[in-house]
């Protein structure tokens, strides 16, 4: 009997470990292939019009925001792709619904294509033109367009790494309201990532990869910041890894930010402005951002922005209210500190701050203007140990903790408090994971035990 309930209990556990496919169809679609695979997509029509410019559908796209609003009874969709295994089909899936691949998607591909599969050396190129019927479709709806490869399903990319997915609304039709999500219990004070200490530039940027044209990224004590150095090139820029370090409640810094309370980020940096270019070219960068709903980076959540010509204290002020990607837990972001240089550059990053809405963003960067780093909350001050009648059982006194000036000065060392410990939420689905594994063992050892009595009997 305890056999057979040790049994249960290690099937019990191990059911949240058991992956499950996503959406109402029970069909799973891979987000990504891991072989050789590259899609083009050359044009959408509109009850078989072109719309945009034939050959630039994703450019289109970028222009509208991801969001097609038009009255239609067809979309069509058609470009090429080549890969390193045979293409068995192509498809598409509404919102969560179940997936649709037809035969007819896929069309013949003219010498050009192949081509371009022999200089990538792969075997396998065709051509596809998609078109859905979305007659009958109300309000805004999620297109998403897939492949099929070795018996599986996968959502397509096509370049720029861009998920082949975009939103329709079919004009004239209501757009059902966006639930309000429930904030009362969240804390709507700012977040500060304050990259004035050694430790916290090591922890935040542990999880921070694929940092392109960064040659090194570390604290700078004489300048009380993160220096960032970089080589010329397009799009020098670095991962902002909220997702990840939200995982590791381990880091003083870890804790889940919500798109949804949160609606303006201001990034605080200094570099010197004509390093950057070898002319008069205003400096500007770009600002990645990505959440649980849409994981991805891609051009439709990209914010543009212009630096002062000042080799000052730039402030960076992002709104995102109204966005309409930006909702859920934020995850990991990239920010592009120049969309060009022409030289080898240095920037200086001295905070990331959240805040609930622009007002409050902007009432704090003139705070700072006129305080420094005395807008940022001030650490706790350490307890001053309470006297005692036998000294001996407290040990030796702890030294003095040191706390900012009156004049603003930041610390050299700040507390836990003021490195963001509040507020954690440990580590997402790992927590209902890991808590299994003492008790799936000592269901085995119930097991184990229960054999070994009955050899000795």
């Amino acid at each position: 009997m305890k056999k057979v309930i040790a049994i249960l209990i290690c099937l019990l556990l191990l059911a949240p470990m058991i992956s499950v496919s996503a959406g109402a169809s029970d069909i799973e679609i891979e987000d990504e292939y891991y072989g050789i695979m590259f899609a083009r997509w050359d044009t959408m029509k509109v009850d078989g019009e072109v719309v945009g410019t034939d050959g630039q559908a994703l450019q289109y796209l970028y222009s509208i925001g991801g969001l097609l609003e038009t009255k239609a009874n067809t979309i069509t969709v058609r470009g090429w792709m080549f890969c390193d295994v045979e293409i068995e089909g192509f498809g598409y899936v509404i919102n969560d619904g179940t997936p649709v691949m037809k035969s007819e998607f896929t069309v013949e591909a003219e010498q050009a294509v192949y081509d371009q599969a022999k200089k990538n050396n792969v075997d396998y190129a065709t051509r596809y033109e998609i078109t859905i019927d979305v007659s009958d479709l109300k309000g805004v709806n999620r297109i998403r367009y897939l492949v099929k490869l070795e018996g599986m399903l996968y959502q397509m990319t096509v370049e720029n790494s861009f998920t082949f997915t975009f939103e329709f609304h079919q004009e004239g039709t209501e757009i059902e309201p966006t639930p309000t999500p429930d904030t009362s219990s969240e804390s709507a004070d700012p977040v500060f990532f304050r990259f004035n200490d050694e430790e916290l530039v090591e922890e935040f940027f542990m999880y921070a990869t694929n940092n392109n044209h960064v040659s090194s990224l570390l604290y700078d004590e004489e300048k009380n910041c993160c220096l960032i150095k970089a080589f010329g090139g397009d799009d020098p820029n670095i991962v902002l890894p909220f997702y990840q370090i939200s995982l590791d409640d381990m880091l003083g810094c870890s804790r889940e930010i919500s798109a949804d309370v949160y609606k303006t980020i201001v990034i605080i940096g200094k570099f010197k402005y004509d390093s950057v270019f070898l002319d008069d070219k205003k400096v500007s960068g770009t600002f990645y951002y990505s959440t649980d709903e849409f994981q991805d980076w891609q051009e439709v959540r990209n914010e543009k922005y212009f630096y002062e010509k000042t080799d000052d204290i730039q402030f960076i002020k992002l709104c995102l209210a109204g966005k309409r990607y930006w909702k859920g837990q934020v995850y990991d972001c990239r920010f592009d500190f120049f969309e060009k240089a022409d030289n080898d550059t240095e920037y200086e990053l001295y905070a990331v701050c959240f805040f609930k809405d622009d007002a409050e963003a902007a009432n704090w960067i003139e705070t700072y203007k006129s305080n420094g780093d005395a807008a940022f909350p001030t650490p706790a001050p350490t307890p001053t140990p309470k006297a005692t009648d036998n000294p001996s059982e407290t040990g030796k006194p702890e030294e003095p903790t040191e706390t900012a000036s009156d004049e603003g000065k930041a610390t050299s060392k700040p507390s836990s408090e003021d490195k963001q410990s509040s507020g954690k939420s440990g580590c997402g689905g790992m927590v209902t994971v890991l808590p299994a594994v003492p008790v799936i063992l000592a269901a085995a050892l119930i097991m184990t035990k229960k054999k070994t009595r009955g050899e000795n009997d």
